[in-house]
């Protein structure tokens, strides 16, 4: 050991024959001393050691400090099978029965010989601990189990009992009897099941329809939608849906106007009788091909509608006249002014072409 040299912890350990856990006790128990030298030992601390090493080693615990889980297994293993648990661990050291003598990734460890010790002589204690941990994991749910207990989504659980005051208990737990008296209270089980929103083919199959008939309903303004999401259907795509609530689809059934039974016994490809009180909204792709056809007509130029189903968009492509016709700006109003096609205006790509860029094409 050259003079003058200085060691950190893990070097120092290995200059006197210890594992890292064994040099941290032995300097808890003060049997190694302090680093003199700014943070590490100096050689002469590390020979003054050394020349001890026996008497540190017999005073060394069997075994290395260990985490709450290991340490409540210990404990469990002297008091005859005791079902402790690492919370249990963490109770002991927050009355002080129980020093952490290390960490490891910030969880505290301890030591083998104080757990034994503690196991002796607080054994009521961890008993009492144990059966209140027990009990009440017997008078209450998780988060999950009352969702399943109460038919409940969990986001329709947290604003429930976030609107009532409810809090969860231990570990993140709920009291049995909150959950029970949610599940008695029929009220407000209805209003959450009316509150529950179905897209188009599913508000459908809930009214027991087929689908063309549900859109007639949309059509003639018999239900209204309750919010609209962004759906994807495939990489880089979206369409709007509309979401409707079970309450308002099934107050239609009350509408006596609509022959629900006739509705329900109609096959595929059958007309629908609504058809005699409303139509269904012409579709996008036809009123844009309309407005190309007419573009073209008007001003004697081709007027190319292309659907782009990667980003849902129609794009028209077209080189105006020797006018200049149409510009940007004509079909941009002319979009304006078709009531049925405006609302599309977002989803619509205008791209006019010079003579020479058609050249380069």
């Amino acid at each position: 050991m050259g003079a003058g040299k200085d060691f950190g912890p893990i070097q120092a350990s290995r200059e006197l024959g210890l594992a890292r856990w064994q040099f941290e006790a032995a300097r808890a128990q003060g049997t190694i001393g302090a680093p003199d030298r700014a943070g590490r030992w100096s050689a002469e601390l590390i020979a003054d050691a050394a020349d001890r090493i026996a008497q540190i080693r017999d005073g060394l615990p069997d075994g290395p400090p260990i985490g709450a889980t290991r340490a409540a297994e210990r404990i469990a293993h002297r008091l005859d099978g005791l079902t402790v648990a690492g919370v249990e661990v963490d109770a002991l050291a927050q009355r002080g029965l129980l020093v952490e003598v290390d960490d490891y990734k910030g969880h505290p460890l301890y030591d083998q010989d104080d757990l034994d010790q503690v196991a002796t002589e607080h054994a009521g204690l961890i008993a009492q601990l144990v059966a209140e941990r027990l009990a009440w994991q017997q008078a209450s749910l998780t988060r999950d189990q009352a969702c399943e207990r109460l038919g409940w989504k969990r986001a329709e659980f947290a604003r429930v009992t976030r609107e009532r005051g409810l809090e969860a208990g231990r570990f993140d737990r709920w009291a049995r009897a909150d959950v029970e008296a949610l599940a008695t209270d029929e009220e407000l089980g209805e209003a959450l099941r009316r509150a529950r929103l179905l897209g188009p083919d599913q508000a459908a199959q809930h009214l027991q329809l087929r689908r063309r008939d549900f859109d007639y309903l949309i059509a003639a303004g018999f239900l209204t939608a309750a919010k609209h999401i962004e759906s994807e259907i495939s990489r880089r795509r979206y369409v709007t849906v509309a979401l409707y609530t079970i309450g308002a689809c099934e107050d239609l059934l009350g509408f006596d106007a609509i022959d629900w039974e006739r509705l329900r016994g109609l096959r595929p490809g059958e007309p629908s009788p609504l058809r005699e009180i409303t139509v269904l909204p012409i579709e996008r792709a036809t009123l844009v091909r309309g407005l190309a056809a007419d573009l073209s007509e008007t001003h004697g130029v081709e007027v190319d509608p292309r659907y782009d189903y990667r980003a849902d968009t129609w794009r028209l492509r077209w080189t105006p006249n020797a006018t200049g016709n149409p510009s940007r700006d004509t079909v941009a109003a002319e979009i304006a002014a078709r009531p049925l096609l405006r609302p599309h205006a977002n989803r619509i790509t205008l791209h006019p072409e010079t003579t020479d860029q058609q050249d380069h094409t």
